[in-house]
């Protein structure tokens, strides 16, 4: 890879599965205020996950040392029908300096968690998911056997599905499409708060790129506390400005909350105040 930059103290590498993501995390990184030096934000060519993270360690030198000098990478990766998809959370385990930032099923996910009235009620997808692939041989004869091939699905929204639901909340959406993500940040915090305490996207519909945006969010000198927060206010005070410096007309409330989770999280992420035009 011709003109790679390792990532020096204070710097991370972060490999996305498609132009999308890299969007995102730019617009986001745009929006702390944080540098490209200290965040390098690129495509990752391999989309098999488990393989990116043997190709980070051929690409990005000392990152399989585990020591305070070697670099920090995070590859931000979807499931769809990857089938490295459940290896990856195993193998990055031998790595301590390289991060997940999973979703599942797939990034629209993550943005769809942005509104207060989506459900997960998505519909599932039959057959559609190779979990665990097994092959076993079994002997039927004294001269013969044969190989059985087991497949353990699992069942998850079909992508398109989660497509569709996110361009009924956001109709201008598209994939690879710049400048759509300003509008979501101000409900950033109603994404975090719905993450808390939810399933992690190694066993069902979930997302790590919370963790991602706190470490860029370190980075930056803050933290994503601190930035849902100042988002849902800027945006309280465009529509009290909108509606006349009153409390009621265009500006209302998002519906209630999901109940606050039994064990929330250590990064201190708590109940945001927002409210939509």
């Amino acid at each position: 890879m011709t003109g790679f930059r390792v990532p020096g103290p204070g710097r991370i590498h972060v490999f996305c599965e498609g132009e999308t993501e890299v969007l995102y995390l730019q617009d986001f990184c745009r929006l702390i205020g944080l540098s490209g030096k200290k965040a390098v934000i690129s495509v990752c060519p391999v989309k098999n996950p488990a393989r990116a993270i043997e190709w980070i360690c051929r690409q990005v030198p000392g990152v399989s040392k585990a020591s305070a000098a070697s670099p920090e990478c995070w590859l931000v990766f979807d499931r769809d029908r990857h089938e490295g998809f459940h290896e990856v959370f195993e193998l990055v385990k031998q790595h301590p300096c390289i991060h997940l930032a999973a979703t599942k099923p797939c990034f629209e996910y993550w943005l769809l968690l942005h509104f207060d009235d989506f459900q997960d009620d998505l519909p599932l997808a039959q057959g559609w998911y190779v979990a665990k692939r097994q092959v076993q041989g079994k002997q039927v004869a004294p001269d013969r056997s044969v190989r059985m091939t087991m497949e353990f699905l699992e069942r998850v929204a079909h992508p398109e599905a989660v497509l569709k639901r996110l361009k009924k909340h956001m109709p201008g959406y598209g994939k690879n499409k710049a400048g759509v993500f300003e509008q979501l940040f101000p409900f950033l915090g109603t994404a975090l708060w719905r993450t808390l305490g939810g399933v992690d996207p190694e066993y069902g519909h979930g997302s790590r790129l919370p963790e991602l945006l706190e470490r860029l969010c370190s980075l930056a000198g803050t933290t994503i506390v601190d930035v849902a927060c100042r988002q849902a206010l800027e945006l309280a005070s465009r529509c009290l400005a909108k509606a006349g410096g009153r409390s009621s007309g265009t500006c209302v409330r998002q519906k209630a909350r999901p109940a606050a989770p039994k064990n929330p999280r250590a990064s201190g992420v708590t109940r945001m105040p927002q409210c939509c035009a």
